[in-house]
């Protein structure tokens, strides 16, 4: 279906500790600037991409 649609696919694996930041994404500290690092969702949405999830066993 994805190859119909001509989207790319995010796969998150979920998890008992997965956090809204791992997710949408955080600032980092490198070197002497804070820089943002964009999560898979947030990727997802802004390259019009399909998020899936997958939980762990």
């Amino acid at each position: 279906m994805v190859n119909t649609l001509a989207h790319s696919v995010i796969t998150v694996s979920c998890h008992g500790d997965l956090s809204a930041s791992d997710l949408v994404g955080r600032y980092l500290i490198k070197g002497d600037q804070t820089v943002r690092v964009d999560g898979p969702l947030t990727r997802a949405v802004r390259n019009g991409a399909i998020i899936r999830s997958k939980t762990a066993r």
